[in-house]
């Protein structure tokens, strides 16, 4: 017990050097030439909402850390597509986060971050800027990407097909139920989604449990339409025939084409003003056994959940039986 404890302490103490020695003698240099993808969303209690997709990349030019971005940006009921900019950022001493600064024709945000591990960053605003937004307080993720490129040889469509992917909705704000601006309350779903080509163009069919400020509709088949950017940066993705039909804009976030981020560019007769969402490839799974409840029979899960928006993941390590049925 005391080898232990006495070991535990060493590594504690030694964590902070770890940290430093990975960190170069100029800090800026720890994002120079690295690409993020990023998803951001409000955190207020507002009903206007906002959020975010897009992706920087890093440079230090003349001893400065400047950043080139490209973001879609949605906000009180108004959504701005792909738009371009520049900014700036800076990394702390001992590499432990930092601070980045986007400025995008009348949209600027500054946000300090810090690093998860060499690929992955937290990130809120400690100043926002907008002709548009009353929102406050914006928080996210970014995940360090290669430069988009499609797999050699292969037409950009064609990177989805004989895939299936899960993916979850979310409203990024709280709401009042009959809100002075007209946009309803809350919104969220999960579902799966495949795509498929016919006729050179980008289909898709789609099974979704939506629930539109408390009115549910459980596992309702859809389709729609997909397209991807030639460089594979991302695309577009439309649900019709669904109880609020909506297009997305989404980014992926590695060019493995395995995670995207997804925003609302486009909603028909919706009333909600912001539409966020995450998907990611399904992978392979064992064929689905003859009684289905044996598929998670003897596995134990965590799960958070928020407004809007939850996760469920499978335990690396198995939670005491009594606590399964609690």
């Amino acid at each position: 017990m005391k080898i232990n404890h006495i070991a535990g302490t060493l590594c504690a103490l030694a964590l902070p050097f770890l940290a430093n020695a990975q960190c170069p003698a100029d800090p800026l240099q720890k994002l120079n030439g690295q690409t993020w993808v990023f998803e951001m969303h409000a955190s207020d209690f507002q009903f206007s909402g906002s959020a975010a997709i897009g992706r920087f990349t890093a440079s230090v030019i003349n001893g400065q850390g400047v950043l080139s971005v490209s973001e879609t940006i949605s906000q009180n009921r108004i959504t701005t597509r792909l738009m371009t900019g520049a900014g700036r950022y800076i990394v702390y001493s001992d590499c432990s986060g930092g601070e980045l600064l986007f400025n995008l024709n009348g949209y600027a945000a500054q946000l300090e971050f810090v690093f998860i591990n060499g690929s992955e960053i937290y990130l809120v605003s400690d100043s926002l800027l907008s002709n548009q937004s009353r929102i406050v307080t914006l928080t996210g993720t970014a995940k360090q990407a290669a430069v988009p490129a499609c797999p050699a040889g292969v037409n950009p469509l064609a990177t989805m097909l004989n895939t299936s992917w899960a993916l979850r909705t979310l409203t990024p704000y709280w709401s009042p139920s009959n809100p002075p601006d007209g946009t309803r309350a809350t919104s969220g779903s999960v579902g799966i989604f495949t795509p498929y080509i016919s006729n050179g163009q980008g289909f898709l069919t789609a099974v979704e449990t939506v629930n539109n400020a408390g009115v549910l509709t459980r596992l309702a088949p859809e389709s729609g339409r997909y397209i991807i950017y030639p460089d594979c940066s991302g695309g577009e993705i439309m649900l019709m025939n669904r109880t609020v039909p909506v297009q997305f804009e989404f980014v992926f976030t590695s060019n493995n084409l395995d995670e995207m981020y997804m925003l609302n560019d486009s909603m028909t007769n919706s009333g909600f003003s912001v539409l966020a969402g995450q998907a990611k490839k399904r992978a392979v799974t064992a064929p689905c056994p003859a009684n289905p409840l044996q598929f998670l029979n003897g596995s134990s899960w965590t799960f958070q959940s928020a407004a809007a928006s939850s996760t469920l993941r499978r335990q690396l390590l198995p939670r005491l039986a009594a606590s399964r049925h609690r």
